[in-house]
């Protein structure tokens, strides 16, 4: 198919038609911005939601290569589904568009072709500063490898805080729930607290229980081993 024909074809119908007050129609620009095309009135024709739709397509098949081509378009698609009818043939198109917007990006983001080779990110972390240099200079004095790395420090430590709550928070639920089994071990003994509270451990194992809970705490001469 020739599309540049289409695409010529497309534009010239846009220029000589009387545009109706009723019909929204949107600027595009007939040499696309990324091609060298200006803002200029020669430059510009007023085409309906579709026709810029189909235009923008057409500008994709004659150059298939121009990144920014193919984001406009799937920028459009993602944006102004109101403006299209909706079905299988859409969907499909913005699928190719994806895929095509995936490949041009991960292409454009390849080796020296990335606009940030051969740089990375340090942080000041005293003074909250981040920047990027270049990896030959190395990392300056007085910074680290990393972007904001301050903030992560922080977050880590709130973490590490939160943590330590939580299981605070099980250790007192924890010593709670031994808390009257305590009691009566320290008022009585153990064969008591045993035939109270049905308990199958054994005397060293609950002793040990008892000093991880409660060694802090006073006992009288019947908690032997604590």
């Amino acid at each position: 198919m020739n599309y540049r024909w289409h695409y010529e074809r497309l534009i010239k119908r846009g220029k000589e038609k009387n545009h109706m007050v009723d019909v929204y129609y949107e600027n595009h620009h007939i040499l696309p911005k990324c091609l060298g095309g200006t803002d200029s009135n020669d430059n510009l024709v007023k085409l309906t939601a579709r026709e810029h739709f189909i235009a923008h397509l057409l500008l994709i098949k004659i150059y298939p290569d121009k990144f920014g081509l193919i984001k406009a378009i799937s920028i459009m698609c993602a944006f102004s589904h109101k403006n299209f009818d909706r079905g299988a043939s859409l969907n499909r198109m913005y699928g190719w568009l994806r895929k095509k917007l995936s490949e041009c990006m991960s292409e454009c983001q390849s080796g020296e072709r990335n606009s940030q080779y051969g740089t990375m990110w340090v942080s000041d972390v005293k003074n909250k500063i981040s920047k990027r240099v270049t990896k030959a200079n190395g990392v300056p004095e007085g910074f680290v490898k990393g972007r904001n790395i301050w903030i992560k420090m922080k977050q880590e430590e709130e973490q590490k805080t939160d943590r330590e709550l939580k299981k605070q928070e099980k250790t007192n639920v924890l010593k709670e729930k031994w808390r009257p089994m305590f009691e009566d071990y320290k008022n009585h003994s153990f064969e008591y607290v045993k035939e109270k509270y049905g308990l199958t451990m054994k005397i060293a194992s609950f002793s040990k229980t008892m000093k991880r809970h409660f060694g802090d705490e006073h006992v009288n001469k019947n908690s032997q081993g604590l």
